[in-house]
């Protein structure tokens, strides 16, 4: 009963914080209607799971001590996305996150544009057990090279993924029946086409098929030493 009591109250967190943008500690409590200590004690569990991170520090008139300001990361979002809450305050979250994803800085041009919906379809994809799958493709890429992930590079990949997956890029780079490739290619055609109008999101995209070249390259070597060393085996025996 604690342990559910205290993801009630985790999720009444993240979606203080979704929606505000940032808060401090009693803004929060006052919030959700929890007493600062209960708070206190729940930020910080979340903080050491980048689940939300400080912000930045105020300086208060009284005493003249700092507040810490906190807000939600990518995980904290991730967490929420399996709620309709996400979906039903999309707007609002877009516009108080502009730094957590290439997407939610982009809103205002894809509303104008007309291709919200689009770009809301596209997030709830890119929320759901796919991406989780694409991020543990990198921890196990990372492992067979004997490499660590951080906390903060599983938040990046993270990101990485949510963006690439919301601008077509695995439409663009990802195998699949060529019927199927497509549809999906004749669906993003005129989203593609606005992409490439924005610089930043032009440049964003061209890092992006160039890291994703690098990585499969040495993934591909890295088949191809295996092949070898099977025939050789072979060989031997």
């Amino acid at each position: 009963m604690k342990y559910k009591r205290s993801a009630n109250t985790d999720l009444e967190i993240l979606k203080s914080l979704a929606t505000q943008g940032e808060a401090d500690l009693e803004t929060i409590a006052q919030k959700i209607g929890k007493d600062y200590t209960t708070v206190l004690r729940r930020i910080r569990e979340l903080e050491k799971n980048k689940i939300v991170e400080l912000s930045r520090l105020e300086r208060t008139e009284a005493k003249g001590k700092e507040r810490k300001i906190y807000r939600i990361t990518i995980m904290g979002l991730y967490l929420l996305s399996a709620t309709k809450f996400l979906w039903e305050n999309i707007d609002t979250i877009a516009q108080n996150h502009k730094n957590l994803l290439i997407t939610f800085s982009k809103w205002d041009l894809f509303v104008k544009s007309g291709f919200r919906s689009l770009v809301v379809e596209r997030l709830i994809t890119a929320f759901s057990e796919e991406a989780r799958i694409l991020l543990w493709y990198d921890y196990l890429i990372s492992s067979l090279l004997r490499t660590r992930i951080s906390r903060d590079e599983q938040l990046e990949a993270l990101q990485h993924i949510i963006d690439s997956t919301v601008f077509g890029l695995y439409a663009l780079t990802f195998p699949g029946k060529p019927e199927e490739i497509e549809k999906e290619k004749e669906k993003l055609r005129d989203f593609w086409q606005l992409l490439k109008t924005d610089r930043e999101i032009d440049n964003w995209v061209s890092l992006e098929l160039e890291r994703l070249r690098i990585r499969f390259e040495s993934d591909l070597a890295g088949v191809k030493r295996g092949i070898e060393i099977w025939k050789q085996l072979a060989k031997e025996g």
